[in-house]
């Protein structure tokens, strides 16, 4: 995610922050049916509020979250509903409600200990989405923050999991939800990779979950049948799917040279997501596997080509930061951004702000970064909100006014999401204004949420204030 970083300039700013506001096509709030969850090993996990009754609150869950080791399974959870009240309160564990094959388990609030204003997620349907699909993933992380929105695409043909490739998304998201682009939960998380995929529950498999602890009636008409049937042929692009399954297991298990010999059979066959994950093996140089920037490129244009847009964007990235092509790794994002990604929304924009792109592109277009921004922005994407709350903090003549007001709100947006950049921005911006106890609680939030310049300016601040 590309952010933008402010630089300290001396201007006046009146910042008066205010609460984010729902953008289009995104999830109103990650808060919404979302809790934090304690884990008994020190850790943090996530629960999804699945019905409000008259005494009581139920919760859902990954059932590892309960584990204090594989020996050990502990009997409650301490339970915090949202961001605005650090209350923890007891979860309990109704053993009937806790399948361990499965990884599902349902925890029990007593009703007068949760916040009047909770209410229950809203589950979807699966006949929206398939391999290739945007969607949301909600969870924690104890660097990043809380409730923190990843987004990202289903990677595999939907079964009884989803698996899907996120860009935040680890341990801290498990029994946390996943939601279509209307914000339903179409499934739970259930683990993650270093590399930030996610293998999720289905919500069809969440409906059979509760009908068999006689709660189908809690998610609405479709617990009768357990959901829509999945598609027994298989859909554009999942030619070879047996063999990008064996791959993907072994790429999860770290068996690189294994996964490279059953992602290049998924190849021979039309696999898509296969000649993804062959690219980013040429492109990490993993474990055993040489880098080779030009095999990426190969592969990610063939998966491209075919319409992936996560193969739109690691080769545009790869353009860039391998080959320094900025006219190729520009068409490449902005045939991404057609498509709808944020984040190629959003890279679009930077290009445009710092005047990248070759021939086509050769000095700064605010008016075409600030369109761009405010696209990404309106799709739920926080590094375009930073990196909007910069342009009117800066003022470009005839593209963006100074505006302070406009600033602070994006930075505050972003912030909320989880972005340490727009803590650091505004941390920056404080000091600017020597309102330096409130540029020391940016700071130190930046520094929690992970960013790595946030000390330095905090200690420099302290020297400075003291």
């Amino acid at each position: 995610m590309w952010n933008k970083l402010h630089v300290a300039t001396g201007f006046v700013l009146l910042l008066a922050i205010m609460g984010p506001v729902p953008a289009a096509g995104q999830p109103q709030s990650p808060e919404q049916g979302v809790v934090y969850l304690r884990l008994p090993d020190g850790g943090c996990g996530a629960g999804i509020v699945v019905a409000v009754r008259e005494k009581d609150v139920l919760i859902l869950t990954a059932y590892h979250n309960l584990e204090r080791s594989p020996e050990e399974v502990v009997s409650q959870l301490p339970v915090q509903f949202s961001r605005a009240d650090p209350t923890i309160v007891p979860a309990d564990r109704h053993d009937q409600w806790t399948d361990s094959s499965l990884d599902l388990a349902l925890l029990v609030v007593v009703r007068q200990q949760v916040p009047p204003a909770v209410t229950p997620v809203r589950f979807g349907s699966l006949d929206d989405v398939q391999q290739g699909s945007n969607i949301f993933a909600v969870g924690h992380q104890p660097t990043r923050g809380q409730w923190l929105l990843d987004s990202g695409h289903i990677i595999q043909p939907i079964g009884t999991d989803i698996t899907f490739a996120g860009r935040l998304v680890d341990r801290g998201f498990s029994g946390g939800p996943v939601l279509a682009q209307d914000g339903s939960v179409i499934g739970m998380t259930i683990e993650a990779t270093e590399d930030h995929v996610g293998y999720a529950r289905s919500v069809d498999t969440i409906r059979l979950f509760l009908r068999g602890a006689g709660l189908a009636a809690i998610l609405g008409p479709q617990a009768a049948t357990g959901g829509r049937p999945r598609p027994a042929q298989p859909q554009p692009g999942e030619g070879g799917s047996d063999a990008f399954e064996q791959g993907f297991a072994a790429y999860r298990s770290g068996d690189f040279p294994q996964a490279l010999r059953a992602f290049q059979q998924a190849t021979a066959a039309g696999n898509v997501w296969a000649m993804v994950f062959l690219g980013r093996m040429y492109d990490d140089g993993k474990i055993g596997i040489r880098k080779d920037p030009q095999q990426a490129r190969d592969w990610y244009e063939k998966a491209a080509d075919a319409g992936n847009v996560t193969a739109m964007g690691n080769l545009a990235t790869l353009y860039k930061d391998e080959f320094d092509d900025y006219g190729r790794a520009f068409q490449w994002w902005e045939k991404a951004a057609s498509t709808g990604d944020p984040e190629a929304m959003n890279m679009v924009g930077r290009f445009y702000e710092e005047g990248w792109g070759g021939s086509r592109l050769n000095s700064p277009n605010y008016k075409k970064a600030r369109e761009w921004f405010e696209k990404a922005a309106a799709a739920g994407n926080s590094s375009a909100m930073n990196n909007l709350g910069m342009l009117y903090y800066e003022g470009h003549r005839g593209a963006t006014p100074q505006d302070f007001q406009q600033s602070a709100d994006w930075l505050k947006k972003a912030a909320d999401k989880g972005n340490a950049t727009a803590m650091l921005n505004l941390g920056s911006i404080y000091e600017d204004l020597k309102e330096y106890q409130q540029a020391r609680e940016w700071y130190e939030k930046a520094a929690a949420a992970g960013d790595k310049d946030a000390p330095k300016r905090l200690d420099k601040l302290v020297r400075k204030s003291s």
